[in-house]
């Protein structure tokens, strides 16, 4: 009996275990996933020497993909977006930045350019805050003389934990088999 609490309680603590993504874009882009503390760049990845074969394998014939019928694809596509659906209620994105810089020669193309970057949060912020739990956000468009183009900062900091990843994964993947067993049993009717 101790062992099987030992073990529940190991696998709430690793449940509870927060994986965040933090994206930032300023004149180039970078993603990094965090653990733990511990941050993981995955792009741009670092650059591996690419080592030449001399003796290529041959290649192996490719199987042809069947397509699957569009009742089959009309339930899987549910099902997807079903998921997608479950995933983003359970997101939290922690820091939302999104900075616009104008400027430019024509004073006038700037302050339109502006009052357009303006419009375009106006419509885009409420939707993602009715999509999305975002706790801290930064959003603006900004004029400055100096700037002869427009300057872009970005920056989206989001977290699931481990546990609820894994509900949606395992949730996902039962409702898949169940589709697809369901589909592989039906005879093929003739097109």
């Amino acid at each position: 009996m101790t062992a099987l609490l030992i073990v529940l309680g190991v696998l709430l603590a690793i449940g509870c275990i927060p994986v965040g993504i933090r994206a930032v874009y300023d004149e180039a882009a970078a993603v990094y996933l965090t653990v733990l503390g511990v941050r993981i760049r995955l792009y741009p990845m670092k650059q591996k020497e690419k080592q030449k074969k001399q003796d290529e394998p041959q290649q192996k014939e490719k199987k042809k993909f069947k397509f699957p019928p569009r009742t089959q694809l009309e339930e899987y596509l549910h099902l997807l977006l079903e998921v997608l659906g479950r995933f983003r209620r359970r997101l939290v994105v922690k820091t939302l930045t999104l900075h616009a810089v104008f400027g430019g020669d024509d004073p006038a193309d700037a302050a339109l350019n502006y009052g357009r970057a303006w419009a375009a949060i106006g419509v885009v912020m409420p939707l993602m805050e009715q999509c999305f739990t975002i706790r801290r956000r930064d959003v603006g468009a900004f004029l400055q003389e100096g700037e002869e183009t427009i300057r872009l900062k970005a920056e989206l900091h989001a977290t699931l934990t481990v546990g609820r990843f894994l509900q949606l994964a395992l949730l996902a993947l039962w409702r898949f088999l169940k589709i697809y067993r369901s589909h592989k049993n039906q005879p093929e009717k003739a097109v």
